[in-house]
């Protein structure tokens, strides 16, 4: 049962790391500014690096979540641990 709720949160702390991305700008420029977004913003520049972190990996981050939300939750409602 444990498991389950794990999966639960992994999946809502998913999908708000995909909505900061969709929502606000200052945390996309955070994100881009240490670790791999340096990388990214290399290879693409910082506008292009911008946009496709907010329409691209931030939506598909909310459908990522969601979809371990959703197993999460079927898997806590059959009581499968």
């Amino acid at each position: 049962m444990s498991k389950n709720v794990v999966l639960l949160l992994v999946g809502i702390a998913i999908m708000i790391l995909g909505f900061l991305f969709l929502t606000n700008e200052k945390f996309v420029e955070f994100s881009l500014s240490m670790g791999s977004g340096k990388k990214w913003v290399h290879i693409f520049g910082m506008d292009r690096a911008k946009k496709l972190t907010k329409y691209v990996f931030g939506p598909l981050l909310l459908l990522l979540g969601l979809g371990i939300l959703v197993v999460g939750a079927a898997a806590l409602a059959t009581g499968v641990d």
